[in-house]
C-alpha cells in the first residue's frame, strides 16, 4: 500500500540450488508472503551434471520440495519443461508431478499451457467422489455422527479437507455449501 499497490505482493520462490532444495521448508514459511514452491531443474541439475531426464533424481527432488510446501501449508509447482517440441514429454512430466500433488507447472511456451491445465483440472470422477464426500460430511453432521463411509472409505478429516480443496478448484456447489 505505500507503494500504491492495492494488493500484497505474493513470492513463489523457486527451489533451484542444493543449499535451496535443503533449506526448502525453511524457504516456505520465511515469510507469510510466500504463496508456493517451484521447482527449477536446469538450475539445480546442470552445474552437477545430473541429468535432467532422470526419473529417480526428479522424483526425489520433487518429493522434497513438495512435503517442503506441505509443511507450509502452500502449494508446489512443477518446473518448467525444456523441450517445446515434445508434448507428450512434457504432459508425462505434469502427470508425475500431478501423483505427487502438485497444483501446476510452469510453462515456458504457450503450447505447454493446454498440457497443464488438462492435467492439473480436477477430473470428473475425483469432482464426483469429492462431492458425495462433502454431501456425506453434512448429512453425518446433521445426524451427529463422526465417522461414515463413502465409496467403501472410511472418511475422515483430511479427506474431508481434500475433498473441499477438489470442489473449490473446480468451482463445485458442494465446496460452498459446506
Amino acid at each position: 500500500e505505500a507503494c500504491g499497490l492495492d494488493r500484497k505482493i505474493r513470492i513463489l520462490a523457486n527451489i533451484e540450488t542444493p543449499k535451496g532444495l535443503r533449506l526448502a521448508a525453511e524457504i516456505a514459511t520465511a515469510d507469510p508472503r510466500v504463496m508456493g514452491l517451484q521447482i527449477g531443474f536446469a538450475d539445480l541439475f546442470l552445474p552437477l551434471g545430473i541429468d535432467r531426464r532422470d526419473a529417480d533424481a526428479l522424483r526425489f527432488v520433487r518429493m522434497a520440495v513438495r512435503l517442503a510446501a506441505g509443511e507450509a501449508g502452500i502449494p508446489a509447482y512443477d518446473a518448467a519443461f525444456p523441450d517445446i517440441r515434445n508434448p507428450e514429454l512434457c504432459r508425462a512430466e505434469a502427470e508425475a508431478a500431478r501423483q505427487l500433488g502438485y497444483a501446476g507447472k510452469s510453462c515456458i511456451h504457450p503450447s505447454q499451457i493446454a498440457i497443464a491445465n488438462e492435467v492439473f483440472v480436477p477430473r470428473a470422477a475425483e469432482v464426483e467422489h469429492a462431492e458425495r464426500v462433502l454431501a456425506a460430511t453434512y448429512e453425518a453432521a446433521q445426524r451427529g455422527v463422526q465417522a461414515f463411509v463413502v465409496d467403501g472409505q472410511l472418511i475422515d478429516a483430511p479427506m474431508i479437507d481434500h475433498a473441499r480443496a477438489i470442489a473449490a478448484a473446480a468451482g463445485s456447489r458442494e465446496s460452498d455449501a459446506h
